[in-house]
C-alpha cells in the first residue's frame, strides 16, 4: 500500500480521555553527556499500558528500548538525565516521587536480556528469592519459603526444591530466565517489563518462555511491556505495538492491525524487510540508509533521510503523533493533507 496516497481525517491522539491506563507516558527524553557532546538517546516517547495487556515496544538497536524501560523504575545510569510531561503508574505521579523504592519491585519489576548476569553468583537462587519476599511482605523465613517454592514452581521450574539450594550458573540459561521470572513476581509486582528476556535463548526455550509470561499475565493480572527487536515475538504475543525510531515513537497501533496495514513508512519498511514464504533464494528489502547520529539535532522528522515519501515539510518540522484509524497513531506528515 502505497502511503503517499492515503488520506485520514487525522487528529491528534487523545489516549487519556477514552481510557485509564496503568501506565502514562509523554514525551519521555533521555540525555547522556559525553566527551563527544551531549547523546540524546530518546527523544519523545510517548505510550500508555492499558491493565491486563502485553504491549510491545519494538526497534532496532540503539532506538532507546531498554533505557526507556529502565526510565519506567527510575534506573537510568548516572549521570544520564531523564525529563518527561507525564509519567504516571496506577494514576501516581512518578515525577514527583522522593523513593523509587517505593515502586521497584513493589509496582514495578523488570526481567533482564542476561538472566547470568542479573542474578547475584555468590547466592543460592533461594536465598535471592526470600530476600526479596521478606523485603516486600510481612512474612517469616518458613513462610518466605514455601512463598519461593511457589514462585518457582508457577514458573515452571522442575524439582523447587532442588533449585531453591542451586546457584545461578547450576541452571541452564532458560532456568536462570525462569528463576529471574519468579523474583519479578516476587513482590506482586502489578507492571512487568521484559526486557528481550528471550534474547541469550534457543528458539525453543525463546516459545517457551513467551508462552509462560502469556500465562502469568492470565494467572497473576500482570501488565506486561515487552522489548524487543523481534516483530516476530510481537506478533506472537502481544496485544498492542510501539514502533520506535531514533528515540522517538513512529507508530502505536494493536498489534493485528499494525501488520495488516502499517502506516508509518518505516514501519512498512521493517515489515517489507521480513522474510516470506517462497522468498528463499531472493534479495530481502532493506531500508537504505542508517539510523541517526544521537548526537544530532533533528528538527524534523528524523526518518526523512531514508524515507522514500519524504517531503519539504519532513526535513523542517517534528511530525505528532496523530491519530489515523481507531486506536491506530502514526507520526508522519503523510497525514496532515498537506503533501
Amino acid at each position: 500500500m502505497r502511503v503517499g496516497r492515503m488520506r485520514h481525517a487525522a487528529r491528534r491522539t487523545s489516549f487519556a480521555t477514552r481510557h485509564m491506563p496503568l501506565l502514562e507516558l509523554r514525551d519521555l527524553r533521555i540525555t547522556f553527556p559525553t566527551l563527544a557532546g551531549l547523546v540524546r538517546a530518546v527523544n519523545g516517547i510517548d505510550l500508555d499500558l492499558e491493565r491486563g495487556e502485553i504491549f510491545g515496544l519494538v526497534g532496532e538497536t540503539g532506538c532507546g528500548k531498554t533505557v526507556t524501560g529502565l526510565a519506567l523504575l527510575g534506573l537510568v545510569p548516572p549521570p544520564g538525565k531523564m525529563t518527561a510531561a507525564r509519567l504516571t503508574l496506577g494514576g501516581r505521579d512518578l515525577l514527583t516521587i522522593a523513593d523509587w523504592n517505593q515502586i521497584r519491585g513493589r509496582s514495578a519489576a523488570m526481567i533482564f536480556q542476561d538472566p547470568a548476569a542479573s542474578l547475584n553468583p555468590t547466592f543460592t537462587i533461594g536465598d535471592q528469592l526470600t530476600r526479596v519476599i521478606r523485603q516486600h511482605a510481612r512474612i517469616d523465613g518458613a513462610g518466605a519459603r514455601r512463598r519461593a517454592i511457589d514462585l518457582l514452581a508457577d514458573v515452571g521450574l522442575p524439582d523447587t526444591e532442588r533449585t531453591l539450594r542451586a546457584y545461578p550458573h547450576e541452571l541452564s540459561g532458560g532456568m536462570q530466565q525462569r528463576a529471574m521470572i519468579s523474583l519479578a513476581l516476587a513482590s506482586g509486582a502489578e507492571l512487568l517489563i521484559a526486557d528481550e528476556p528471550t534474547t541469550a535463548l534457543d528458539v525453543t526455550i525463546q516459545a517457551q518462555i513467551l508462552r509462560l509470561l502469556v500465562a502469568l499475565r492470565e494467572r497473576h493480572g500482570l501488565t506486561i511491556l515487552l522489548i524487543t527487536h523481534d516483530l516476530g515475538v510481537v506478533a506472537q504475543t502481544c496485544d498492542r505495538v510501539a514502533v520506535l525510531y531514533a528515540g522517538t515513537t513512529v507508530e502505536t497501533a494493536p498489534t493485528a492491525e499494525l501488520f495488516r496495514a502499517p502506516r508509518h513508512p518505516y514501519t512498512q519498511g521493517l515489515l517489507s524487510a521480513l522474510p516470506r514464504p517462497g522468498s528463499h533464494g531472493k534479495p530481502l528489502a532493506a531500508i537504505d540508509g542508517s539510523v541517526p547520529s544521537g548526537f544530532q539535532i533533528i528538527p524534523g522528522c528524523p526518518f526523512a533521510p531514508r524515507c522514500p515519501f519524504v517531503f519539504e515539510k519532513c526535513e523542517n518540522a517534528r511530525p505528532l503523533l496523530k491519530e489515523v484509524a481507531a486506536r491506530h497513531a502514526a507520526a508522519c506528515h503523510l497525514f496532515d493533507g498537506e503533501v
